[in-house]
């Protein structure tokens, strides 16, 4: 049940008058909001404890819902831990699609910016409860977003120190991927995973393995040589007689195959380096 504002003053009269509510006004962000905040947070936790623990969940629901509701929406990010936070005891009971997909975008809005902030364990929770929000039949229905949110957890396992977990994520990935450029993706994650566990070796052929998919095949020790002067010679060939200060005014590259060939080069110098130097 919502109750006006009016209603929802007169519930609480009796509280404020003893003190254990006080009126409160938040300007900390682009938006203000005028309501109420318990005295201390022993009141609070009081309060808490008189609700039936069975009933909690719901009762968490329909605050999150009147949030919600309540919130302009470009201030729903903003407030996406504390939203989401909510909705967690009691996200079993959110069953209308809408619904779900509102508190999907929440937690997964929750998980990036806990990535962004290099908070690893909670954006792991995060993203975890914002995949139990996909839809069902996820990689059918909405394949893109299905694996950014379990990208964003392979990566999050694996530097929240959940190797394993994080291999099994990303062997989930490398078998859903729909295209080579999803696939070298995972495989840069992948690839950072066994450099953070100093496992260069395997970090180099991950990242080989994603290149192959993109066209691009380096072969093994045998006639590797050979080949870097052939294509020495090629890239020589391709400039001609041009300096190379003239390049700049090349097109900008917007071939996403290539973006991602040379965002895959780039990372496999470090863990390339440390292998020849361990051999």
């Amino acid at each position: 049940m919502r109750w006006s504002e009016q209603e929802t003053r007169a519930s609480v009269t009796s509280a404020l008058r003893e003190g254990l509510l006080v009126e409160h006004r938040d300007d900390s962000s682009d938006y203000s909001t005028q309501g109420y905040r318990f005295l201390h947070d022993r009141v609070q936790q009081a309060a808490h404890a008189l609700i039936p623990v069975d009933a909690r969940p719901a009762f968490h629901l329909e605050i999150a819902r009147a949030l919600l509701d309540a919130l302009p929406e470009d201030a729903k990010n903003e407030r996406a831990f504390e939203l989401i936070d909510l909705v967690r005891p009691g996200v079993h009971l959110v069953t209308e699609q809408g619904e779900r997909r509102a508190f999907f975008n929440l937690a997964f809005a929750a998980g990036e910016q806990a990535r962004a902030g290099a908070a690893w364990g909670e954006a792991l929770d995060y993203l975890q409860l914002s995949a139990g929000l996909l839809p069902s039949e996820p990689w059918s229905k909405a394949y893109q977003i299905t694996f950014d949110v379990h990208l964003g957890i392979a990566e999050s396992q694996y530097l929240s120190g959940r190797f394993e977990d994080g291999f099994r994520t990303l062997d989930l990935l490398s078998t859903r991927a729909a295209s080579p450029i999803d696939k070298a993706r995972a495989q840069i994650v992948r690839a950072a995973q066994h450099e953070t566990m100093a496992d260069y070796g395997e970090a180099v052929e991950a990242l080989r393995l994603g290149l192959v998919g993109l066209g691009i095949d380096f072969p093994r020790d045998d006639g590797f040589d050979a080949e870097l002067e052939r294509e020495l010679d090629a890239t020589e060939s391709a400039l001609g007689d041009r300096e190379i200060a003239g390049l700049v005014e090349l097109p900008v590259l917007d071939d996403p195959a290539i973006k991602m060939s040379m965002r895959l080069l780039a990372f496999a110098w470090a863990p390339s380096y440390l292998r020849a130097d361990l051999r």
